[in-house]
């Protein structure tokens, strides 16, 4: 990290840029399409070369030389973005667009709204969607993140213009193309409401690639020259991929970078003074010069190595830190961060192994749950900061000792005049809005959102944990112990009663609802559904499944405990049904702990990078709340028709707990979820939640630590 007066950096820049010329400024989008045209030129020359002979000490330089070409397009098509005034000129803009990025399957719009969000949101978490950590991986995950990376974008652009013409039939699936296969996709804050209606204004200028894209599959369909097009063309596309991701990790060094002004921006990026040989592939159009471009956006990159030398120059303290001689200065300096970071994870965890199994004291006042059953269960009280998690064989006997079944519960109608959940469990609770209910609304809206919890029980337990268990039994229950299958046959039995007890619960407080339907609330969309039907037909292979059940097993516990703190002013029954449910959570949590060490950690990095990113995909949609929020209120508004006119400020609150520490605190803290946060703390490729939970702040734990241990 550089220390800097963020100030006097600020004058220094502004005063570079001041002095540049005007005639920097002008956009010239023409001379851009000749940069382009050239690029094609070239790229011709190249296909026609591998097509002449079948030598791989030709094909072989020549394939490097066209991905930096294909990668050369992609840099224009980054620098088109810049040019706002083609939004109004649809012919120059299909023109363009057929030259520079229908070559490459895309468009400028597919690119330009996730860039314009990097440009605003650099260095913020979860809003800047090129925001990675990459210094904080292993270098094998790295590895592993570059190589899935390099082969998922030409896949996922294929799919893309594949099916693009059916959404030209269904306006549904419009909006789904335009969510998931846009670059509106790759900007974490998908669900607002403006960017998702412009991306339906701009769904339409991907018709032209995948126009240009079926004609040239009709073409080699009538002409029969797959092999040649794969050879010549084909090749340098994946190449360029893989181009395209190492000089993206080069373009940012996110650790440098602590806000979101210009100077900070440019803090965390790079300027890299590459040789013409590194440049002619990595760098096109002057590409290595990142950080500048931060500075100065607007400014076309014919001009960018003069900007670059003019701010060297001005004495700035910050840019003088960004300049690395050569790409591989910065990827050597990447390396040694990953080496340093895993190092000092390593060295940390020993340190905290002379002093007790975990680095860090327990979170002040935390209070644990007992080993297996609760204080009416019959079983001594156990407190601790974490659970033991005891062998499968005994998790099994405490299965059989402690089994009940929904017929022991003591079941009534719910009143409609009492609290369902406690008030701090909720969403619009954390907020301004909610104080501009009134005691009946506020009655009317923790009840629905106490039903959507339910739901989204019964979600997780039978349509997540069961199908993905059942498949897991199918898939490897020949190679599991016996101990393990039966751990698992309990577990689908145990989620099975409690999906059955909170559809009773939601029967008894809402009849009228939900001796209709089961989720009123909390409902999944098309795509989602289509996911979670692939991910649990190969849980072995979409492990993301453990981490969300950790997760919100735990959150179970910390349900019933906040339940118990206010029980009575609460509804008996929401009581008495999430104590019975923590009664099977606790050992369902420990079992968690066994299905990290069977699936997680002997994983390969590869997949544990891939489900990573899902998981982070997955959560997001949990700590930032917009599908369930503006349900509840929907509700809220249909039972109390007064507050129709406030519907978009109580939507717009209820999303706004995203950036809101005390609900956060209260939701997904570690002193709420502390045995998830140590396995986390386990894995160095987990480290990244806080990119997602902001509260999670990854402890140093002793390497050798087989799983979360007990801590008296």
């Amino acid at each position: 990290m550089i220390e800097y007066d963020k100030g006097a950096e600020t004058r220094i820049l502004e005063a570079a840029v001041r002095d540049f010329p005007m005639g920097w400024y002008g956009q010239q989008e023409w001379r851009m399409l000749a940069q382009g045209a050239g690029d094609l030129a070239f790229l011709a020359l190249g296909a026609a070369i591998t097509l002449t002979t079948s030598s791989l000490w030709i094909c072989v330089p020549v394939w490097i030389l066209m991905g930096g070409r294909i990668h050369a397009l992609g840099v224009l098509m980054h620098d088109l973005s810049h040019v706002r005034h083609l939004e109004s000129q649809p012919l120059k803009r299909v023109l363009i667009d057929a030259v520079v990025c229908y070559p490459i399957m895309m468009n400028m719009d597919y690119y330009g709204y996730a860039h314009a969000l990097h440009h605003q949101w650099s260095n913020v978490p979860g809003k800047d969607p090129y925001f990675f950590l990459l210094n904080r991986m292993s270098p094998p995950a790295f590895l592993g993140f570059v190589v899935f990376s390099t082969f998922f974008l030409p896949a996922w652009l294929t799919l893309r213009l594949a099916i693009f013409p059916l959404t030209i039939l269904s306006r549904s699936l419009r909006n789904w193309h335009v969510k998931y296969f846009s670059q509106f996709g790759a900007a974490a804050d998908l669900e607002d409401p403006h960017r998702l209606e412009q991306g339906k204004r701009l769904w339409i200028w991907a018709l032209g690639p995948s126009v240009f894209w079926y004609a040239v599959l009709i073409a080699l369909w009538m002409t029969g020259a797959w092999a040649a097009f794969g050879w010549a063309y084909g090749i340098p596309l994946v190449l360029s991929a893989l181009i395209g991701q190492v000089r993206l990790a080069c373009d940012h060094v996110y650790e440098d970078a602590t806000g979101n002004s210009v100077v900070e921006q440019l803090a965390g990026s790079t300027n890299i003074e590459a040789p013409w040989w590194q440049a002619l592939v990595l760098a096109p159009h002057a590409a290595c010069y990142h950080g500048m471009h931060h500075v100065v956006p607007n400014v076309p990159n014919w001009h960018w190595r003069d900007a670059h030398e003019r701010f060297k120059a001005s004495g700035s303290k910050v840019y003088a830190s960004t300049v690395y001689r050569g790409y591989g200065s910065i990827m050597w300096k990447l390396l040694k961060d990953q080496i340093a970071w895993t190092r000092a994870q390593y060295e940390a965890a020993a340190a905290a192994a002379r002093s007790g199994p975990f680095a860090g004291a327990p979170e002040p006042g935390f209070r644990e749950l007992p080993l297996v059953s609760l204080e009416d269960a019959g079983a001594p009280r156990r407190e601790a900061a974490l659970l033991r998690v005891p062998p499968v064989e005994e998790i099994n006997a405490q299965s059989k000792a402690h089994e009940f079944g929904i017929g022991d519960l003591d079941w009534k109608p719910c009143s409609r005049d009492r609290l369902y959940a406690p008030e701090c469990m909720s969403h619009l609770y954390f907020t301004e809005a909610y104080k501009l209910l009134n005691p009946e609304e506020q009655l009317s809206y923790n009840q629905i959102f106490a039903e959507g919890i339910s739901e989204q029980f019964v979600f997780l337990e039978q349509v997540l944990l069961v199908r993905g268990l059942k498949s897991f039994l199918r898939l490897s229950g020949g190679k599991l112990p016996p101990a393990l299958v039966e751990a698992c046959e309990f577990f689908i039995q145990e989620e099975d009663k409690h999906s059955a007890m909170f559809r009773r619960l939601l029967v008894e407080a809402n009849p009228a609802t939900y001796e209709k339907e089961t989720f009123h609330v909390y409902k999944l969309s098309d795509s989602q559904a289509a996911f979670l039907d692939r991910s649990m037909a190969d849980p072995t292979l979409y492990i993301w499944w453990i981490w969300v059940a950790t997760l919100f097993e735990e959150k179970t516990i910390d349900f019933h405990r906040k339940y118990q703190a206010e029980r009575e002013r609460l509804e008996p029954m929401y009581v008495t049904v999430h104590r019975f449910h923590c009664l099977d959570e606790v050992r369902h949590l420990q079992m968690d702990h066994h299905f990290v060490d069977a699936l997680w950690a002997p994983a390969p990095a590869w997949k544990k990078a891939m489900n990573v990113y899902l998981f982070k995909k997955i959560m997001w949609s949990f700590v930032h709340p917009k599908r369930t929020v503006t349900a509840a209120v929907r509700e809220l508004v249909r039972r109390h028709p007064r507050l129709e006119p406030m519907t978009d400020r109580l939507v717009e609150a209820g999303m706004g707990v995203a950036d809101n520490r005390a609900w956060h605190e209260a939701t997904y803290s570690r002193k709420s979820l502390p045995n998830t946060y140590a396995l986390f703390d386990r894995f160095p490729e987990m480290h990244g939640m806080s990119s997602v939970l902001p509260l999670y702040h990854p402890r140093a734990i002793r390497p050798d630590a087989p799983r979360a241990e007990f801590i008296q």
